[in-house]
């Protein structure tokens, strides 16, 4: 503790409620998707014009409209958030990266008649009778995977690998290998270096924010020293 006439620098107080700002981190992310989902695939003249458009003139709030491109509901979840949450759920139940667990639930996505059928995700994972194989070591099927990535989704630079920064931001909050996993985790679909190190940083800055809302104390305290580990 210091005294108000010490001339260092106070340590950030402890923030409250982390968990509120763990959920907040992944509804943001999931209202992001229903919301962005209208612009996508759009030039940047006619997002701009669109957004104009669609923006309440009372209040000027930017409300959930649903997909022209797509022709989507508003709110309708996508598979941005549907990838969210799938590694959400994994983590949650194996308390960390577990390919095997991660491959399988992204199987029964690919089978489930889902939307965006033509994603990264689903191109890398075209291994389905090795995958279901109960002989292939979790360590094995992991090169497989990040092969396949390699031969099909090198240049890939979609952003469907941002979809894990949230979840993967939650689950290190308690640790300092937060751009070790995301590399790991995006490797294994889109192992393009930028997808990579967006991902990385993506992950850092909302762990960053989840452990401390003041953006400056964040930046120095957390964003800064996640990254030098990286």
């Amino acid at each position: 503790m210091t005294d108000a006439s010490s001339s260092s620098t106070p340590s950030p107080p402890t923030m409250p409620n982390l968990g509120g700002r763990a959920l907040g981190a992944l509804l943001g992310q999931c209202v992001g998707d229903a919301l962005g989902c209208r612009y996508t695939f759009r030039s940047a003249d006619d997002v701009q014009m669109q957004i104009a458009a669609d923006r309440d003139e009372e209040t000027d709030f930017l409300p959930l409209r649903g997909s022209a491109v797509f022709e989507f509901p508003p709110g309708q979840v996508g598979d941005g958030t549907e990838y969210c949450m799938l590694i959400a759920r994994s983590l949650s139940r194996q308390s960390g990266i577990d390919i095997p667990d991660i491959v399988d639930a992204i199987l029964r996505w690919k089978r489930s008649d889902p939307i965006g059928t033509h994603n990264p995700v689903f191109e890398a994972l075209e291994l389905e009778p090795e995958n279901e194989d109960p002989q292939v070591s979790g360590g094995h099927l992991e090169k497989k995977i990040t092969l396949s990535a390699l031969l099909k989704n090198r240049s890939s630079l979609s952003n469907m690998c941002l979809s894990v920064a949230s979840p993967l931001a939650i689950a290190t909050t308690t640790r300092t290998n937060t751009g070790a996993i995301a590399s790991r985790l995006t490797r294994l679909t889109q192992p393009n270096p930028v997808a990579q190190d967006a991902v990385r940083v993506l992950a850092a800055a909302i762990r960053a924010l989840i452990l401390c809302p003041d953006p400056q104390v964040s930046v120095h305290k957390n964003l800064l020293s996640t990254l030098s580990s990286f």
